[in-house]
């Protein structure tokens, strides 16, 4: 599917059950938590192996997701596509599903809480 085409993304129902607890651990909403995940996923290694997800968890529409940052978040992910010699136009789509599903497991394994939030934020500068 094309980014144009995409009009909502849904997270995997584990990704799903991840975000709810990252939340009442942080008090962050979902949309954001995923932004993080995103960015988290984008520093690993290879791309996210999108075929491990399904589509049975929460849904957002576009603007919820990214609210002002779609188009730095959009360019980042184009940016991986290219770096994991991945078709962007063909494959942009499910690599943002990738991304956002793996990013959630791993801010669940990192982020116990806020502060742990926050030192993830300032470990990256």
């Amino acid at each position: 599917m094309k980014i144009e085409q995409l009009n909502k993304v849904s997270l995997s129902y584990d990704a799903t059950s991840k975000i709810r607890t990252l939340k009442m651990r942080t008090g962050l909403t979902p949309n954001i938590l995923c932004r993080f995940g995103i960015m988290l996923s984008l520093n690993e290694d290879g791309a996210p192996i999108v075929d491990e997800y399904d589509n049975d968890g929460m849904e957002f529409n576009r603007y919820t997701l990214f609210g002002g940052y779609e188009a730095m978040i959009i360019a980042l992910i184009r940016e991986r596509c290219n770096s994991d010699g991945l078709d962007v136009e063909e494959e942009l789509a499910e690599q943002l599903r990738g991304h956002m599903n793996r990013g959630t497991a791993l801010l669940y394994m990192r982020v116990r809480n806020i502060l742990d939030l926050g030192n993830l934020v300032a470990s990256s500068q």
